[in-house]
């Protein structure tokens, strides 16, 4: 009797220690799971909210509904490239092609959460974003962002069930958040991350538009890997920043080495704020992108600078593509359009 009595005590206390008072959660108005689909995919997101809370943790998971149908059309709410490469990733048939890391979450308030992820195999993070019209609101605009391409996805999503709600969850998990909330914050602790995704501007619409006009299919190896992409490269090039807006020209020439090299004009650029020449050598290539160094030379003076632009290599040819120039702490999203081959320059040209 007098052990079942210290038994009972010992509850009573366990039940009363700070490590337990952290496990007694008033949850936000953001917890609980949204589903979205589009295509042959499913995206549902779970999401652990604590009250007074400006961050929590977040699961993302993309899920194909349709294996069967990898040569779909990709509708006009996702950008191509984003269904192309969702489309490599379920023709790897492993269990982890979809497997997502999550970099940071932030809510706002009771109408906007965001989250920083990327996939477990690649550098690149992305951004999904949510909002809704009340913090009752059945319905949460979705949208994922990439950082070149700009806008991927925009579709609305519906409540789901929360993951804990099918398996068991650790009452503990959202302890450590409780304690130190701004280390799940993650990439958000940067003032400026939402916004840089929302500068790179939305080209669905334009990409589709090529395609239709090129009759090309969804599924597609990566351009990348092709021989011709040299070829392809090699062009005369329209600059236009994420507004539209004509910046400058750019010419993509063969080296006489593996890599690329070029010279161009653009008319503004932050550090100058004049029109400067650029020339540009190749620095790296992968899959999916083109990395160059960039010199900018100042139109009229001897002032030079270096920095570096990023090629998005699409899944397959086609006269728009993504880019990113960067110059000191200046990163500047652009859209390359191209306007036809290029042989002014002759193999070996020096820069």
């Amino acid at each position: 009797m007098k052990m079942a009595t210290l038994a009972l005590i010992g509850a009573v206390f366990l039940m009363l220690t700070p490590s337990s008072w952290a496990r007694d959660h008033t949850f936000g108005p953001w917890h609980g799971a949204i589903n979205t689909g589009f295509s042959t995919f499913d995206i549902v997101i779970d999401l652990d909210h604590l009250e007074g809370s400006r961050t929590g943790s977040a699961n993302i998971s993309i899920i194909p509904t349709r294996p069967d149908r990898i040569d779909a059309v990709c509708p006009k709410d996702a950008h191509p490239d984003f269904c192309y490469e969702l489309v490599e990733r379920l023709t790897e048939k492993t269990p982890e092609a979809f497997r997502t890391l999550v970099l940071g979450v932030l809510f706002q308030n009771d109408n906007e959460a965001y989250v920083a992820f990327s996939f477990f195999d690649e550098e690149t993070v992305r951004m999904l974003s949510l909002h809704r019209d009340g913090k009752g609101a059945s319905i949460a605009k979705t949208r994922i962002y990439h950082p070149v391409r700009g806008l991927d996805l925009h579709v609305k999503a519906k409540p789901n069930r929360h993951f804990c709600e099918t398996e068991t969850c650790s009452a503990a998990r959202l302890d450590d958040l409780a304690e130190n909330e701004n280390r799940a914050l993650g990439f958000f602790r940067d003032n400026d991350f939402i916004a840089s995704f929302y500068r790179n501007g939305d080209f669905r619409a334009d990409v589709h538009a090529e395609d239709s006009q090129h009759g090309r299919p969804v599924r597609q190896e990566s351009f990348g890997t092709y021989l011709s992409v040299g070829q392809f490269m090699t062009a005369i090039w329209q600059v236009r920043d994420a507004k539209g807006r004509d910046i400058g020209e750019l010419r993509i020439f063969a080296t006489g080495t593996p890599h690329w090299g070029g010279r161009g004009e653009l008319d503004e650029r932050p550090h100058f704020g004049r029109r400067s020449s650029i020339e540009i050598e190749e620095s790296g290539r992968s899959d999916d992108h083109a990395s160059f160094t960039v010199i900018y030379f100042a139109d009229g003076s001897g002032e030079q600078v270096t920095g570096d632009l990023v090629i998005d290599l699409p899944r397959t040819p086609r006269d728009t593509i993504s880019a990113r120039l960067t110059q000191g702490d200046s990163q500047i999203p652009v859209q390359l359009t191209r306007l036809g081959s290029y042989e002014g320059e002759s193999v070996g040209d020096s820069y």
